[in-house]
């Protein structure tokens, strides 16, 4: 787990006091840009105030909406580095408004995402979020040009045959659906964000079937990644044909020059494992959960920010 710098507790303080100031400047990057077709981003104000140490509570409210969570701002380098990084990074990108969101578990594939709202017929709607770990530009998983949003496809990264780090990832593509309040999977974009994946996986696999173990697959690929990588794809996107070929051809001709006598037994298992994956299934992991409540509401007490000494607060700008 990545844990924050520990400050003195004077400087704490300080920061407690630099958290509450940012709440005005989150809240003013949110108001920033033209209105939305169905509200003004101008009524929309992202808060943010320090719980713990190292955990904020967000909140992101629009009239009598309140979506709330709680995210991790992980190694700090000065007492301003962090809330300097949310606030770049929380604001309006056309009628999208992206929030970081953060865990403390930086093995999980989702552990950073961007948690994107959007409106529609006048209320504010939480679309969902999209995995945003090396994005330092705001609402850089958005392409405008086309619409779609990039993820990563977050199951089965624990699997029967790879390790939690060695479980390869899935970049899927997805588009907003206000109406239904959530993203959805674009099968025909994904399979083709991938084809070059799943190529090189099948090619592994037949180059294993033919001479064997011995022989190195391109590009550092190993057959078990390449098997679930191809499996994990065909599913999401719904190529029933490329699912079958996979376990009736790729599978038994992996098997026969593999020297694990459960080799089928195996495979069987993945077959079984993956198959509970649906055309278009969307990710489900997220570093804290969305609550969807009222500003009238009273925030749980166990969410509610620590009362720190008094100190004066630090200036953001002149």
């Amino acid at each position: 787990m990545l844990m924050p710098r520990i400050f003195p507790q004077a400087l704490v303080a300080s920061l407690a006091g630099l958290c509450f100031m940012a709440s005005a400047s989150l809240a003013a990057a949110a108001a920033s840009g033209a209105a939305a077709k169905a509200g003004a981003k101008s009524d929309v104000k992202v808060n943010m105030v320090q719980n713990t140490a190292s955990e904020f509570l967000v909140t992101v409210d629009h009239g009598k909406q309140r979506y709330r969570f709680a995210t991790f701002v992980p190694q700090w380098d000065s007492p301003t580095e962090g809330i300097d990084r949310q606030r770049a990074l929380s604001g309006w990108k056309g009628d999208f408004l992206f929030v970081r969101h953060q865990c403390g578990q930086m093995a999980n594939w989702r552990c950073v995402v961007d948690q994107v709202f959007t409106f529609h017929r006048g209320n504010l709607v939480h679309l969902g979020g999209v995995e945003s770990r090396d994005c330092m530009e705001l609402g850089c998983r958005h392409d405008e040009k086309t619409g779609l949003f990039r993820d990563i496809h977050d199951a089965y990264q624990v699997n029967p045959v790879t390790g939690q780090t060695d479980s390869p990832p899935l970049a899927v593509l997805l588009r907003a659906d206000p109406t239904k309040r959530q993203f959805t999977t674009d099968l025909d974009a994904t399979w083709q964000l991938n084809s070059a994946l799943f190529s090189q996986s099948m090619s592994c696999l037949d180059l294993v079937a033919e001479k064997g173990f011995a022989e190195k697959c391109a590009a550092g690929a190993t057959p078990w990644s390449s098997f679930l990588s191809a499996a994990k794809l065909a599913r999401i996107t719904g190529r029933d044909k490329e699912w079958g070929a996979l376990f009736e051809v790729q599978a038994k001709g992996y098997c026969a020059k593999s020297a694990d006598p459960r080799c089928e037994w195996r495979m069987r298992g993945i077959e079984e494992f993956y198959s509970k994956l649906s055309a278009g299934q969307l990710s489900t992991s997220v570093p804290s959960p969305i609550t969807l409540t009222s500003v009238d509401r009273a925030e749980p007490s166990g969410m509610t920010p620590q009362k720190l000494p008094a100190a004066k607060p630090i200036k953001l700008g002149s």
